[in-house]
């Protein structure tokens, strides 16, 4: 690591503040305790997850990195998508909510069928060029 914390370009230092953020809201948003949350997150994960790790994981005075596993477990059981969001946004990708896929799949089609209606104009020409 070094001294600019800093990792293939990616800033770590403001990516952790974002993500303690969102994964402040998420714990706080939900129904459960801290203490619940820890006990539920500890079964779904199969490892002791405690409160302590749970205050670490949201402070934002010292970068604690919470690993996928635990964010994906928080998000489930908050219900919260949010810090996955922002776990892709920092890879360069976009989460696509389950009601937009549709709308995306619509589009990709689109896009096909004018790419293949465009060949088909092309091959058109030609065999009318080539005719004459």
């Amino acid at each position: 690591m070094t001294n600019d914390q800093t990792l293939f370009g990616m800033d770590l230092t403001g990516s952790h503040k974002t993500m303690a953020k969102a994964l402040t809201r998420a714990i706080r948003s939900c129904t459960y305790s801290r203490d619940q949350l820890a006990t539920m997150l500890s079964l779904s994960l199969g490892r002791r997850i405690t409160i302590h790790i749970l205050n670490n994981i949201t402070s934002i005075s010292k970068p604690h990195y919470a690993d996928i596993n635990l964010v994906k477990a928080i998000c489930a059981i908050t219900g919260d998508a949010r810090p996955i969001e922002l776990f892709l946004e920092g890879l360069g990708h976009q989460l696509v909510h389950k009601e937009e896929v549709p709308i995306y799949e619509m589009h990709k089609l689109l896009m096909e069928r004018k790419r293949i209606d465009d060949r088909l104009e092309s091959l058109e020409g030609q065999i009318n060029n080539g005719s004459k």
